[in-house]
């Protein structure tokens, strides 16, 4: 599938709770933004099933299974073919062959890797509790290590530029800004 030419796609990677919704929120209702995860929720819904983390990584590695491991790149890569929009950023990036196909369909595509501690990561998963998370530390580092063998270490290393993530939320967004001023996104 041919991307667009001139569509500036940024997308942010980074392990669960690393911070990529917190740097969003800056940009949140001025650039539009594409999650992932709401490709693989979809299917989800679509089938009746209930929405929980292992729900979410059996339902995505189906899809892999089906069309390989840049499934979720590629379906969500034909709706931002569709899309008129200027700028688009896409949260959630999961692996390096997910990274491949953006590549591919889309010339002005920039990976940005979000990064912190695991156990920053994971304290921050016991605070927020979102329905796709694993709440117990079993479970968190079951969870670090299919997502991890999805290539999503690959993506992180291989991304343009990266963030890292261990302050504040003004201190993301400070950062989050800088970078996104060096890419030419107008947002304010």
């Amino acid at each position: 599938m041919p991307g667009k030419q001139d569509q500036l796609v940024i997308a942010l990677t980074g392990m669960p709770a690393s911070g990529k919704d917190a740097a969003l929120e800056l940009v949140r209702g001025k650039v539009p933004i594409f999650r992932m995860g709401d490709v693989v929720i979809e299917h989800l819904h679509e089938q009746g099933a209930e929405v929980t983390a292992e729900s979410v990584g059996a339902m995505a590695n189906q899809l892999r299974a089906k069309h390989g491991k840049g499934a979720i790149a590629l379906l969500l890569g034909e709706r931002l073919t569709r899309s008129s929009e200027p700028v688009v950023i896409i949260n959630g990036v999961r692996g390096i062959a997910e990274v491949r196909e953006f590549r591919r369909t889309f010339p002005l595509f920039t990976l940005i890797a979000v990064h912190c501690a695991p156990d920053t990561r994971y304290s921050r998963v016991q605070a927020r509790q979102r329905e796709d998370d694993a709440i117990s530390r079993e479970a968190f580092d079951a969870k670090d290590a299919r997502e991890l063998s999805w290539g999503l270490g690959e993506a992180i290393a291989t991304a343009d530029r990266m963030i890292v993530n261990e302050g504040s939320h003004e201190e993301l967004h400070g950062r989050f800004r800088e970078v996104l001023n060096a890419l030419g996104v107008p947002f304010d």
